[in-house]
């Protein structure tokens, strides 16, 4: 499958992490957001050019749910959108950059110091969990949740929606990084590389090792919301090609 810019635009938006406790809520035409009860709204997609009446949405939305924040994610197209939030007291939040490479792709040489493993067992999913904490910080998982993790990671992998990779160097857990498949988007998510095997070619290991398995597996598009000024550079230098840009505003409702 050959994909049109606007096919990956389209892929990015549809693309939506719930968390655990959160909702996805859609208003047709209008707007899609994830509902954080007590926490937060996050609008990820919306459209149309009345403002005004989206925000009271929006708002009517954090009011029911005891939201604390409300986040809202544009597009480069949605300039006067961006103007309004601004005009709102919203500050931008993180910039992301829409990035793709379709797929397979050629080997990717690596250094020999670097080996990546399926993230498929108790002692590779202990290891994926103790990179991303290191590097995003966070609450290690309880013991339920981490057989649970366990047993998600023991599936074969075309009876799973995604899988984990880590990249070892000289033996020693150094990244790790995660894809969700919908249909033939390989989504790539979480890749992170503890701060003392930076720049030992382990984040490019694990990212091409995500995608050899996604094209395995019959992914034709691999498809990043990268962090501007961290993974996008990176991802530039690995093939992947920008289509846009993401930037998401936040306002603290207790600060108003």
């Amino acid at each position: 499958m050959t994909w049109s810019r606007e096919q990956v635009r389209r892929a990015s938006q549809e693309w939506a992490w719930v968390p655990p406790g959160s909702d996805l809520v859609a208003i047709p035409g209008r707007l899609t957001a994830i509902v954080a009860p007590g926490r937060s709204v996050s609008v990820i997609w919306s459209s149309g050019t009345d403002h005004e009446s989206a925000w009271h949405l929006v708002e009517g939305l954090a009011a029911d749910h005891d939201a604390a924040s409300i986040a809202w994610t544009v597009t480069d197209d949605q300039r006067d959108l961006e103007e309004f939030l601004v005009g709102r007291r919203a500050t931008l939040h993180d910039a992301t950059e829409i990035q793709a490479r379709a797929l397979p792709v050629p080997p990717t040489v690596v250094d020999p110091s670097v080996r990546c493993a399926l993230v498929d067992s108790e002692q590779t999913v202990r290891d994926a969990i103790a990179i991303a904490t290191r590097v995003w910080g966070g609450t290690p998982p309880t013991d339920e949740q981490l057989r649970e993790q366990v047993r998600e990671a023991t599936k074969p992998l075309d009876q799973s929606a995604g899988f984990q990779v880590v990249a070892y160097v000289d033996g020693v857990p150094a990244a790790t990084g995660g894809v969700t498949r919908a249909g033939e988007v390989a989504r790539l998510w979480g890749a992170c590389t503890v701060p003392e095997f930076r720049r030992r070619g382990a984040y490019r290991a694990a990212t091409a090792a995500r995608m050899t398995s996604a094209a395995d597996l019959g992914c034709t598009l691999a498809l990043v919301n990268a962090l501007v000024d961290t993974s996008a550079p990176i991802l530039a230098r690995l093939g992947f090609t920008s289509y846009g840009s993401k930037r998401t505003y936040r306002l603290v409702l207790e600060d108003r």
